[in-house]
This record gives structure tokens, sequence and C-alpha cells, in this order.
């Protein structure tokens, strides 16, 4: 088993906050409350990021988004996994012919799953790394990964 980097965990917990409500921005204070992070701690790891553009900050209200290097780095993820480019026009297609959101995921570890997600109002997609997209329905058993939901 690899050795533990704490560092890169909270770096990686902040990516995932963010992630998880990208039209909220959060200030420093907000990011180690939800966190339960130390502010110094978290300081440094909200400079670092955003010193590489993975996080932009607003300087009038001293708060944190996604940065544009994301963009970057989701659009080589996509192109490493051919399951993932074929699923996106089967998303947008599902989406404009039923008017709901179409996400698609698929399992990276036991604990974790990652994937796609279009919306009908905007046709952006994305991927995490590591995943591979099946296009079927939600299953009982949840091995299967693919849902629409109302917009």
């Amino acid at each position: 088993m690899a050795r533990r980097a704490p560092a890169v965990e909270r770096a990686v917990a902040v990516l995932n906050l963010l992630a998880a409500h990208p039209q909220q921005r959060y200030t420093l204070s907000e990011i180690a409350r939800d966190l339960k992070l130390n502010k110094a701690t978290l300081h440094a790891i909200l400079g670092a990021l955003t010193d590489e553009g993975y996080l932009v900050r607003d300087p009038a209200a001293k708060s944190y988004a996604l940065g544009p290097a994301l963009v970057a780095l989701g659009n080589s993820a996509v192109s490493t996994y051919p399951a993932a480019e074929c699923a996106v026009p089967e998303m947008r297609a599902l989406t404009d012919e039923l008017g709901l959101d179409c996400v698609a995921s698929a399992a990276i570890s036991d604990a974790s799953s990652k994937g796609s997600h279009q919306s009908s109002g905007d046709r952006t997609h994305s991927a995490q790394a590591g995943a591979s997209v099946t296009l079927s329905p939600i299953s009982s058993d949840g091995t299967t990964y693919f849902s629409t939901g109302p917009r």
C-alpha cells in the first residue's frame, strides 16, 4: 500500500468540494469549516492551487472557485477513455430527446465513482481520469451507472 500524502489528500478534498458545487464560490473560512481543515494549512493549499490555475480567487469576495487549468486536465482525461468520448453524443441525444439531464458514471474504486454530465441547458461535459462509462439503466444492485433526472 502506498504511503499517504496528507497535503495531497487535502488538496483533492478542496477540488472535490468545489466540483460538487460548481456554481458556488467558497471563502477560505467556509472551506476550512466544511473540510475541517486548519486555516493556515488550507491557505497554503489554496495558494498553490490558485498559482497553478486549478482554482481562481475573487479578490473582492475573497472566495474561490474551480479554475481554467481543470478544463484542460478534464479534456485530456476524456481523450484517453474512448468509452467516455462515445458516451457524450449519446447523452446529448438523450438530453435533447427527453428534456432531462443525463449522467453517466463508473466505479473507479470500491468507495467512489466519477463520470460525465450532460445538462439540457449546458452542452459541456466532463469525466474523471480512471473512469470508463457504461450507458445502461441504473440497476437495483448499483452495478450499472446511467441515469436521467428532472432539470
